[in-house]
């Protein structure tokens, strides 16, 4: 059973590091409803990991299906924000996560979060990228001393920059400006709280 259970971790996180296109387009839409599939088999209580992918994996379905992209431009440099805390069943960005990979650094993360049409970057704990569209919260990611986000990139060639730390993430705008509405009409702002309360709800 646990080397099962071993054997469709990896695959997740395989079937998740190739995704190459945007959220929006087809191909990757059908991407995430395979990997839905096989965590439908697996008890997400067993590796809690899969409860993040499976959150972010509804997440994204009603973001897509609830949503209407009213514009998207890629403008501007990338900017640092600062440390901030995340939190395992209230993450801060979740419109894209990379986990485990051996060659993260600040500019990689930036540039995919970018490639896939989001406003902000995360690095963590050296070896993770998540990427998303709304600002960091202040009633749920305190910003945090910079001694916080002390983990080596994992990549040998980046050794020398920070990639986060322990449940805490160096955030960067990506310079790509997203604007978004809601199935009421309403403009989705950088603080808005459909975020919230779509992922309060899984």
């Amino acid at each position: 059973m646990k080397f099962l259970l071993l054997s469709l971790f990896l695959s997740v996180f395989a079937i998740s590091s190739i995704f190459c296109t945007p959220l929006d387009q087809p191909k990757t839409i059908q991407k995430w409803k395979e990997l839905k599939e096989k965590l439908e088999k697996v008890d997400p209580s067993k590796l809690s990991d899969l409860v993040f992918m499976n959150h972010l994996i509804q997440y994204n379905e009603n973001y897509e299906n609830k949503t209407k992209l009213l514009s998207g431009s890629a403008r501007g440099e990338p900017q640092y924000l600062g440390c901030y805390k995340d939190h395992r069943r209230q993450r801060m960005f979740r419109g894209y996560a990379e986990k485990g990979s051996n060659a993260m650094h600040i500019d990689g993360c930036i540039d995919k979060c970018r490639l896939y049409k989001f406003a902000y970057a995360g690095v963590q704990s050296g070896d993770e990228c998540y990427c998303g569209n709304a600002a960091p919260q202040a009633a749920y990611n305190a910003k945090l001393a910079e001694s916080s986000c002390s983990y080596k990139c994992s990549s040998v060639a980046h050794r020398h920059e920070m990639c986060g730390g322990d449940w805490a993430s160096s955030v960067y705008t990506t310079g790509y400006t997203v604007t978004r509405q809601d199935e009421n009409g309403y403009v989705i702002g950088e603080h808005s709280s459909y975020s919230k309360n779509e992922w309060e709800r899984h």
